[in-house]
């Protein structure tokens, strides 16, 4: 490896929040969220642009690792909706890369592996592998998530 800059898949944005990952099939996500709405731009290899999908709103995108070659589940930060809500919360949604469909799944969730706007992640996780299912919960315990949203604690937080 140069250290050669080969493209630039995120041009510096004002009060932007940036996050990538890599995907299968030889590709790049990256996620930017601006004025409480994301986006997510896929890339191939050589960075050229392939397709730009809304993602919702969101502060900033939390990428997981792959459920398969077009299912990446990521978790935004929203703001807090109900009465006498404040603040933000998490929110664990899936975009279906080939059609651009984005779900909800469940609130108070976050991957443990991945990309964030602090975190360049850990890419080593294949996509469908077991610990792609895996998600911190709001209280910090371990839990696997299926496409439904059915939560299954694996690791409590405390006994």
């Amino acid at each position: 490896t140069t250290g050669a800059t080969l493209a630039q898949l995120a041009p510096p944005t004002k009060g932007a929040w940036v996050s990538a990952g890599f995907l299968p099939g030889d590709r790049v996500a990256v996620a930017t969220g601006v004025a409480g709405s994301l986006t997510l731009r896929l890339f191939d290899r050589a960075g050229k642009h392939l397709r730009e999908i809304a993602l919702g709103a969101g502060r900033s995108a939390w990428l997981g690792a792959p459920w398969s070659a077009d299912l990446l589940p990521f978790s935004t930060y929203v703001r807090a909706t109900g009465k006498g809500a404040t603040g933000s919360r998490s929110e664990l949604r899936t975009v279906d890369l080939a059609s651009g469909r984005v779900r909800v799944l469940g609130k108070g969730l976050t991957p443990a592996a991945g990309s964030s706007v602090r975190s360049t992640g850990d890419d080593r996780i294949a996509a469908g592998a077991p610990a792609s299912r895996l998600f911190r919960a709001a209280d910090g315990a371990l839990v696997r998530v299926d496409e439904a949203g059915r939560q299954t604690p694996v690791l409590p937080l405390r006994h």
